[in-house]
């Protein structure tokens, strides 16, 4: 599912509504550059249980992956091994570009779509600090040892 970020910030987590429909629980969720308007280099993955009735889970992330505003990325779960999990649908009726594979590990390709309903997903990070407010904090910084040094003289 294509996203792309409002601001600069480092990826801790995404919540997804997945439930397992058969076998293997284990889903993987990645996060992928985009590549021409389909998923790209993976920047970072983790794995997440899925649930046997529908519900969301959270995959935990690194908090080192710095998303930037106004890039279009990608959100990635795929099944482990012989598993079948499904992505519930959000109920706002939000559609956005979509990218499936049925088995890219065996030489499928991505088949992009336009207009799918969104799946139910939420990305969170931290916000990456402005330069200018590094720039604040050090003329702060410079601010407090001219005044300590003018008050000790």
């Amino acid at each position: 599912m294509a996203f792309t970020p409002g601001a600069d910030y480092f990826l801790d987590q995404v919540d997804v509504a997945i439930r397992n429909v058969q076998d293997d629980d284990q889903v993987d969720v990645m996060i992928t550059d985009d590549n021409g308007g389909i998923p790209g280099t993976i920047l970072e993955q983790t794995s997440v249980i899925a649930p046997g009735t529908a519900g969301v889970v959270t995959a935990t992330f690194a908090g080192t992956t710095q998303l930037s505003s106004g890039q279009q990325y990608w959100l990635w779960l795929s099944a482990y091994d012989d598993g079948y999990s499904a992505w519930n649908w959000n109920d706002q009726g939000d559609t956005a570009l979509k990218a499936q594979s049925m088995d890219l590990s065996s030489g499928g390709s991505w088949s992009p779509s336009i207009g799918n309903t969104r799946g139910a997903y939420r990305v969170e990070g931290t916000l990456v600090p402005e330069p200018g407010t590094f720039v604040l904090l050090g003329l702060g910084a410079v601010g407090l040892v001219l005044y300590r040094r003018r008050k000790q003289s």
